[in-house]
């Protein structure tokens, strides 16, 4: 149980911390400063900073996406950093904030009937995708299934960018990206006349089929009967667009994950060649649940920057399927009064979890988390600014079964300069 209490003074001038919860709670064990092989654990993360991106180069990160805002107010870099360095990067003067790259789950929730696009398609003068290019920013994409390919057989996606495949042979990521294999039209083409088209092009969406769906939805033509029904059943928003599609790097942190790699995706089908001087729109149907939810998060203002660097360029972002889940809730904590809030940790649940609070500048909220059964230990009581600590539930069980809850409160966050408290729910090493 989280239990806040408000008080009625507005906050004065307070140091401010450029580096997110994420980050400063992963740097604080010994044991997450390596990886499996002992050598220095590299991090993803999106800077926001304000002067020479030499002095970021200087400390160690490596950058993969650097963006200046127009009217020159700031820039943002995409990069890995090792984790050690986190406090120097954070030391540079014109640094404004850090954010860990955060990991994104799969959304769905749209149909071509309820949004009227079929109407396009038969209008007088019909809009269909002719000479669109449709980004897909997912799981990746089936380029052999049929709904993808031109009537003389050859396909569509003009360009498949897969993060999470290791290159091998003649393979190779994009020029100036860091990681994945590319695949171009002419060798998705010669794959798909082959016996064997996996063993050319190996990307073919094979962990959920998500990225296909969202594919199909967005750009499938109908072609291909399935689901109890014939051909031309199933056509998508824009049947004849072509296609680039990024399968982003899931990621192997439940911690760390792909917004860094999604900000890279955005940039390569943006400026890929064969988008040049064509209109493109980027489908992200994935997400998730921290940060302000207010577009002042690193990501968010990437996209931004994107977006307003050239004209015919839009991105399309899901609104979720979590309406009915559970995971959310607001309220109003009186002056001088307190809230309970009850969640949920499931006996079996060996993920850490993050628990994101928000509250308007000029407020200052305290937060207890309380444990459950009869007489449960309480935390220390944390105000904002207070430094961030480290709660043993279970002190009295083993090492190896101890649950630990993270608490970092801050005043004055520098992306909106709101409230934010974050709890972080790690699991006993040993899962008991």
């Amino acid at each position: 149980m989280d239990r806040a209490r408000a008080g009625a003074a507005i906050l004065g001038e307070r140091a401010v911390s450029k580096v997110d919860p994420t980050l400063k709670e992963l740097k604080r064990d010994a044991a997450e400063q390596v990886d499996a092989a002992g050598a220095p654990r590299l991090v993803g993360v999106l800077v926001q900073f304000t002067g020479a991106v030499a002095d970021l180069h200087a400390i160690g990160l490596v950058t993969s996406t650097v963006k200046a805002h127009p009217n020159g107010r700031f820039s943002l870099a995409a990069g890995t950093l090792p984790l050690d360095r986190i406090d120097d990067l954070a030391a540079i003067a014109h640094v404004v904030r850090i954010e860990a790259s955060r990991t994104f789950a799969t959304e769905l929730a749209s149909s071509v009937p309820e949004i009227g696009a079929t109407a396009l398609h038969s209008a007088a003068t019909a809009y269909t995708g002719a000479g669109v290019v449709i980004g897909i920013v997912d799981t990746g994409i089936d380029y052999r299934h049929q709904v993808f390919r031109k009537v003389d057989g050859t396909s569509r996606v003009l360009a498949i960018w897969d993060q999470n495949l290791t290159a091998s042979g003649a393979e190779g990521p994009p020029a100036g990206y860091p990681l994945g294999v590319e695949y171009l039209k002419a060798a998705i083409d010669t794959a798909l006349a082959s016996a064997t088209p996996t063993t050319a092009v190996r990307s073919y969406d094979d962990r959920q089929g998500h990225g296909t769906h969202v594919a199909g939805i967005a750009a499938g033509d109908g072609s291909q009967a399935g689901n109890c029904h014939g051909a031309d059943h199933y056509i998508g928003v824009a049947p004849d667009a072509d296609l680039i599609v990024v399968n982003v790097d899931s990621g192997d942190d439940e911690a760390l994950g792909n917004s860094m790699n999604l900000v890279n995706a955005v940039r390569y089908i943006f400026e890929h060649p064969a988008a040049a001087g064509r209109p493109v729109v980027i489908n992200m149907s994935l997400g998730d649940n921290l940060g302000p939810h207010d577009g002042d998060s690193l990501v968010e203002l990437f996209l931004d920057l994107f977006l307003i660097e050239q004209d015919g360029r839009a991105i399309v972002k899901s609104a979720g399927n979590e309406g009915n889940d559970n995971r959310h809730a607001a309220g109003a904590v009186p002056a001088a009064g307190q809230v309970d809030v009850d969640f949920e940790v499931l006996a079996d649940d060996d993920a850490r979890r993050f628990i994101d609070l928000w509250y308007p500048s000029g407020h200052s909220l305290d937060v207890e988390v309380i444990a459950p059964g009869a007489g449960p230990p309480t935390s220390p009581r944390i105000a904002p600014d207070d430094p961030d600590q480290v709660w043993v539930v279970n002190p009295g069980a083993a090492a190896g079964s101890q649950m630990r809850v993270v608490i970092d409160s801050n005043a004055n966050v520098p992306s909106n300069s709101s409230g934010q408290i974050r709890l972080t729910l790690r699991p006993p090493a040993a899962g008991d």
